[in-house]
């Protein structure tokens, strides 16, 4: 009978014990974690029509365990939330006319729920934790995803770099 009380009354409270309600919540959605699997490592982007003498690559370098806020402080309004980021990455801009040079820029990045769009924050320096610029994502496979500026009505097709 002891044991009876004790599968039926006193178990249930000792595995809800060790339980909290952070483990039970998901993070990030399907989508999300789909897309994040793909920001690892070095992509290049494919040349196109309006991009033949510039060269993009984005390096994703650090991958959160769960998104941090880049917060805003204002006196009358307490903490603002301005971005959730699920990482951080190197964005390098090379330029190959005339005489190539290149410009490294490091940002935090940060994936939509929906996986819908992809955004920028500046990570250092000056413009540290502004927001840079949202793009437009679309995952094509897990070595290929394309990053639309509607503001300039242009793409980067980017393709990891496998050497």
């Amino acid at each position: 009978m002891k044991n009876l009380l004790f599968v039926f009354f006193i178990l249930p409270f000792i595995s809800c014990a060790s339980n909290t309600d952070e483990d039970n919540i998901c993070l990030y959605t399907e989508r999300q974690l789909k897309a994040l699997a793909v920001m690892d490592g070095m992509f290049e982007n494919v040349p196109s029509e309006l991009i033949v003498e510039n060269r993009y690559y984005i390096t994703f370098e650090n991958q959160y365990i769960k998104p941090v806020h880049i917060c805003e402080h204002s006196y009358m309004d307490g903490e603002i939330v301005k971005a959730l980021v699920e990482g951080e990455c190197i964005w390098r801009h090379h330029v190959t006319r005339n005489v190539a040079q290149s410009e490294n820029i490091s940002f935090y990045y940060g994936i939509s729920p929906d996986a819908s769009s992809f955004t920028l924050v500046y990570r250092e320096g000056e413009k540290n934790e502004q927001v840079y610029k949202t793009f437009k994502l679309k995952v094509i496979d897990q070595t290929h995803f394309i990053l639309e500026d509607e503001e300039l009505e242009m793409s980067y097709d980017f393709v990891k770099r496998t050497r």
